[in-house]
């Protein structure tokens, strides 16, 4: 029983007299638990199952404390709060007080979805069922809730991963896939390496920081569980030669714009968007000046193009002497 008093003190501090209730104040509503999740398998760590671990998430009517039992197999269901903690009085203020027994975790509850369990130490491809109870803080005790699951089959652990590497131009689907390693302790594990990616049919550049699906699949599935791993590509330039066109000019001209020729079936890029000549970036340069003497002169080239590996073919600028024209007013005879 609770009794209220009630007491007004105005800005002087003058005080009233007590008013007291003539009843009491009882919680005797038992909080609910409701919506446990059920642990998935999921890639990485949107994974919320494993073969050892499993993480689920409840909703709680109130704040409060709440227990829960992890029981494998067809172990007996706990029935009431007595399964799952102890109960003591409170001295100060005569309420009950819950305290989990061996082997029942007790946690802090709010009143929303953000309850969570985790579970670790689980034995792979076991089945389990937990059990949670909650108590609000005037001891009122909520409804069991169960939820069911079964761990994933024996995960390997990828000790070496799988490398995809090719030339670009080539999609992910053609680039060769070199198998990893997968353990379970110090036991090599035996099973096949696939690209199973949705966009294998992608054209990675040089450099590229994209990742794509490669699956792992067990040889003996009954035991282990076929897991997956992201694996970027080692893209290498693609080897292109272009030849650098000769030129020719006059002596104490300027130099002609140098010009190459290429193969254009040397440029690939991603399907609907094909390299330009541009992609190659090769740049021509020759040693000779307008005044430089008659002669012949290599036009060489290089390139700085990120996905192109260019070899350039020296071309020859050839420079002629200057046709003179000379006027009989230009000669005097003697």
């Amino acid at each position: 029983d609770i009794t209220i008093k009630a007491q007004l003190v105005d800005k002087a501090g003058n005080k009233s007299a007590y008013i007291c209730s003539n009843g009491v104040v009882i919680d005797k509503t038992a909080p609910t638990i409701s919506n446990i999740s059920t642990p998935s398998k999921g890639s990485g760590d949107d994974a919320t199952l494993t073969d050892t671990r499993a993480d689920m998430t409840f909703t709680a009517s109130e704040s409060g404390t709440y227990f829960y039992i992890v029981k494998a197999g067809s172990e007996g269901a706990p029935t009431e709060i007595t399964d799952f903690a102890t109960s003591s009085v409170n001295a100060e203020n005569g309420m009950t007080v819950w305290k989990e027994k061996e082997g029942v975790t007790a946690a802090v509850m709010t009143a929303d979805g953000n309850n969570k369990i985790s579970l670790t130490g689980l034995t792979a491809d076991t089945a389990y069922t937990v059990y949670v109870i909650g108590v609000d803080q005037a001891g009122n005790v909520s409804n069991i809730l169960s939820q069911s699951f079964t761990t994933c089959k024996t995960i390997a652990e990828i000790t070496t991963k799988p490398t995809i590497s090719g030339t670009y131009g080539t999609a992910v689907s053609d680039m060769t896939l070199k198998d990893g390693v997968a353990k379970a302790g110090d036991t090599e594990i035996e099973g096949t390496w696939t690209l199973t990616d949705t966009k294998a049919s992608d054209v990675p550049v040089v450099g590229t920081t994209n990742t794509y699906a490669v699956t792992f699949t067990p040889t003996d599935g009954e035991m282990y569980e076929t897991i997956m791993v992201q694996v970027k590509p080692t893209v290498d330039k693609k080897p292109v030669t272009v030849t650098a066109e000769d030129k020719t000019k006059t002596y104490g001209q300027e130099n002609p714009e140098f010009t190459f020729t290429y193969d254009e079936a040397d440029l690939v890029g991603p399907e609907g968007a094909k390299d330009t000549v541009e992609d190659l970036a090769v740049t021509l340069s020759t040693e000779a000046t307008p005044t430089s003497d008659v002669g012949e002169y290599a036009i060489t080239g290089t390139s700085t193009s990120t996905n192109y590996k260019v070899i350039v073919a020296d071309g020859t600028l050839t420079i002629v002497p200057t046709d003179v024209v000379f006027s009989e007013a230009s000669f005097r005879f003697i």
